[in-house]
């Protein structure tokens, strides 16, 4: 059974113009469901409280979680980040993007057992660090406020700001070798590779 050690929220981003996949990625079906219903279903067995930062309130009505927009607009994943932390009920948040289908909770799980006095616990994958499947505290938020302001909008530029912990290669291998939490929906390519990845599940 997973147990978390501390309250904690999630932040699911589906925000975005969605250029390269030239549709809405939050409503991509996978299996009978769009990929955010089997995301917040999956996450709900670990996180009481989900937000969901979207391009408008309307979205997402058949989805028992809280629906926000950005405070910043046009400020990708950072300004998404600033505005589901700014609303969220817990001093940390987990963050994921709304294109990530295949969530491994066991690797959420020892992330969150992670956290003890740091401000960020970050996945340090063989493809680099995973800043949009990390745990982020609201000891974060100002600091996010004023790279917004300045316009440097890397989620990447802010981990120099604060205490990190990396979750190793070796101990994501614990939980999810084939780094199958990591794999998100960029294209169309990806999502037929997403569809035959659920299939063989």
């Amino acid at each position: 059974m997973l147990e978390t050690q501390q309250q904690i929220s999630c932040i699911i981003l589906a925000g975005g113009k969605n250029a390269r996949m030239g549709r809405e990625k939050a409503y991509l079906k996978i299996g009978e469901r769009t990929i955010i219903e089997e995301q917040s279903d999956t996450l709900s067995r670990i996180f009481d409280e989900i937000i969901i930062v979207a391009n408008s309130q309307n979205y997402f009505k058949n989805i028992d979680v809280k629906v926000v927009t950005d405070i910043i607009p046009d400020s990708g994943p950072l300004g998404g980040l600033y505005s589901g932390l700014a609303v969220s009920s817990n001093i940390h948040s987990f963050l994921i993007a709304c294109d990530m289908p295949f969530i491994n909770l066991q690797l959420i799980d020892y992330m969150i057992k992670q956290i003890g006095e740091n401000d960020i616990v970050i996945p340090l994958s063989s493809k680099g660090i995973e800043t949009l499947f990390a745990i982020y505290s609201l000891n974060c938020l100002e600091t996010i406020k004023r790279q917004i302001e300045f316009r440097k909008l890397k989620l990447l530029d802010i981990l120099s700001f604060f205490k990190v912990r990396y979750i190793s290669q070796e101990e994501i291998e614990k939980f999810d070798p084939k780094e199958s939490s990591f794999f998100n929906v960029n294209s169309p390519k990806d999502y037929e590779e997403a569809l035959q990845i659920w299939l063989k599940r």
